[in-house]
């Protein structure tokens, strides 16, 4: 029989990994959040308090599904009240901190376990296929964990978390605020926002299956500084944001093409004073 199964913090994350480990076998026996909020998860559990130690004593995993900022002190209180039964497993969901911070449940094994994937919503999503990193004093039960609700587990060091989680950023948060300022200037040129969207995939497809090297397009990779000096003046008309952004992101495209030989060192030194930078 598969082990009993607190939460706390029944928001985004929580509500999915939820699901996944119900249909999975695992029991919830008691559920905590901040309000009650409406969830799929009390079809299953009825046990809920406010308060996460009332309700998580006799479980023998405790996930906390919380926000980063407040892990640690959630766990110290749970701890504090005699909230985790001896050898329980405790486990939270952060991308940037480690298992460490769970070091107030004393008698406890530690894990967090990070689902590489965006919740955008209260509605139950599937893990299926979805890669989960683990760190931890037990990581061969976060690796079942992960299997048993068809993830894909893979282990990271504590130390690169951080490091891990911001690259993660990139792909995720900082890729969609990048979007939104492109399909803000397409509006309002009167443009198609769909544009934006489409050659994103088709970037994105192109390097799934022949790599970054060769997937270089535009004024870096044909060194057209004329352009580029053009496309900043444009700019200049919508946003002193839209230029700083523009310059950034070509001057990124300029080190990394360097770096993998995609362009020569004089010509990036050209496009650099261009862009002023070094």
């Amino acid at each position: 029989m598969k082990e009993t199964v607190a939460i706390v913090g029944i928001g985004r994350v929580g509500t999915s990994i939820g699901v996944a480990l119900c249909s999975a076998g695992y029991r919830i026996i008691g559920l905590s959040s901040r309000g009650k909020k409406d969830s799929p998860l009390f079809s299953v559990c009825k046990d809920f308090s406010i308060k996460p130690y009332e309700v998580t004593g006799l479980a023998d995993i405790v996930f906390l599904t919380v926000p980063d900022d407040v892990i640690e002190e959630v766990c110290r209180k749970i701890a504090r009240f005699g909230g985790f039964k001896d050898s329980s497993l405790v486990i939270h969901t952060s991308g940037a901190l480690s298992s460490d911070i769970l070091s107030s449940a004393e008698g406890c094994r530690y894990l967090s376990i990070h689902p590489v994937k965006l919740f955008t919503s209260l509605c139950p999503v599937s893990l299926k296929g979805v890669y989960f990193s683990i760190e931890g004093s037990d990581t061969d039960t976060g690796i079942r964990i992960v299997k048993d609700i068809g993830g894909i587990p893979f282990l990271i060091n504590r130390e690169d978390k951080l490091l891990y989680h911001a690259v993660l950023s990139f792909s995720s948060s900082h890729l969609t605020g990048l979007i939104g300022l492109e399909v803000s200037i397409l509006e309002r040129a009167g443009l198609d926002k769909r544009l934006a969207i489409l050659l994103a995939r088709d970037t994105l497809k192109n390097i799934d299956k022949d790599g970054v090297m060769t997937s270089f397009a535009g004024p870096v990779r044909r060194i057209d500084k004329g352009t580029i000096k053009k496309e900043i003046e444009a700019l200049k008309g919508v946003s002193r944001i839209a230029v700083d952004t523009y310059r950034l992101l070509t001057r990124l495209s300029v080190y990394v093409e360097r770096e993998l030989g995609v362009i020569n060192k004089e010509d990036a030194d050209s496009l650099m004073e261009i862009l002023g930078g070094e």
